[in-house]
């Protein structure tokens, strides 16, 4: 193909108060390329927002712990290569408990008193991400100068504990959150965990722009009873899904005691080798319903054709969507080409 001339439009200059976007020019994609440092490689990297929800007791902090302090000492996580960096950990919820969960990690992975210690810095006050994201910017200077190492993650734990005089629900304030820790957090990944929907148990609580602006989406379960936990990835923006894990917790003496002489204990973290086992998934909800019954008596349909024949029934796009998604996930139906169908079982 004979190359075409390149030419500079003549456009004219502006007043002085604009200035252009930032952007490259396609041709340079030729050229080498630096990836951004990773923290945990083909699941987290630097710059990225990664949200990790998970119903009221499936262990999604002692989750978010865990992978803090493998960062923190560099050490590899359930399989994938971690890249040791500056962790701080914003506790907004976790009062004196805190200090236990951090204590029985170290006992569970043997770190000894003078081993290599964890570059985590922890603070249980709650940042206000909405009203004051430049106290959240200060709290990453402050433990950066106490560990002597940058900040490459923040953790916000638990997102509604610390997002400030905010409605999670308004789209406006999500999308202000985001930005404020985009600007404070200096390029550092962020790792938000956040509470399931009402609801829906497989979605995060809150505006639908919280799910659509991560760059990475976790969902945490644990069947009750049961010592499994499952941290199963539903989103990666920019590559190939990697498979989830599964964990399995133990309880780990403290050497703590209580005014009764009694030993305080706490819950680690290992790999589990079992796999996690399945809960009977039910149906539930208008929605759900109404799609497993459009289904079946069709045989099949593409998602857009499924949208307008429940529109009858006063069924929401979205709605319609977020129902497929968690049946697609629990296996009721699959996609067959661009048809979905209800599974054989």
């Amino acid at each position: 193909m004979t190359a075409m001339p390149r030419f500079v439009p003549d456009i004219q200059a502006n007043d002085g108060t604009s200035s252009a976007l930032n952007g490259f020019d396609v041709a340079s994609v030729r050229g080498d390329y630096t990836a951004p440092p990773y923290l945990l490689k083909n699941t987290l990297q630097r710059g990225e927002i990664l949200v990790m929800f998970g119903d009221s007791g499936v262990m999604k902090s002692f989750v978010a712990i865990d992978i803090s302090m493998h960062v923190g000492l560099g050490l590899d996580w359930n399989g994938f290569t971690c890249r040791r960096a500056g962790v701080l950990y914003v506790c907004g919820e976790g009062g004196a408990g805190v200090r236990k969960r951090f204590r029985a990690w170290m006992i569970a992975n043997e770190v000894l008193e003078n081993d290599d210690q964890p570059d985590v810095y922890v603070t249980t006050e709650p940042a206000d991400l909405i009203g004051d994201p430049g106290q959240l910017g200060e709290t990453i200077r402050f433990a950066a100068d106490a560990l002597g190492r940058s900040i490459d993650l923040v953790v916000i734990d638990t997102l509604s504990a610390n997002f400030g005089e905010g409605d999670e629900s308004r789209t406006d304030d999500v999308h202000r959150v985001l930005r404020n820790l985009q600007t404070v957090t200096g390029g550092a990944a962020v790792l938000l965990v956040h509470h399931v929907g009402h609801g829906d148990k497989t979605r995060e609580r809150g505006a639908y722009a919280m799910r659509a602006a991560a760059d990475r989406r976790w969902l945490v379960e644990r069947p009750d009873p049961g010592e499994l936990i499952a941290v199963k990835f539903l989103k990666a923006k920019d590559e190939a899904l990697a498979s989830g894990v599964v964990m399995r917790w133990q309880t780990v003496p403290l050497g703590w005691f209580d005014g009764d002489g009694d030993e305080l204990t706490s819950v680690a973290l290992e790999l589990s080798d079992g796999e996690m086992p399945r809960p009977t998934a039910v149906i539930t909800g208008k929605a759900q319903k109404a799609v497993m019954i459009a289904l079946r008596s069709s045989g099949g349909m593409t998602k857009s054709a499924l949208v307008q024949a429940l529109a009858a029934e006063k069924i929401a796009k979205r709605s319609v969507y977020s129902a497929v998604e968690g049946l697609l996930r629990e296996g009721h139906i699959e996609e067959v080409f661009t048809k979905l169908v209800v599974s054989v079982k």
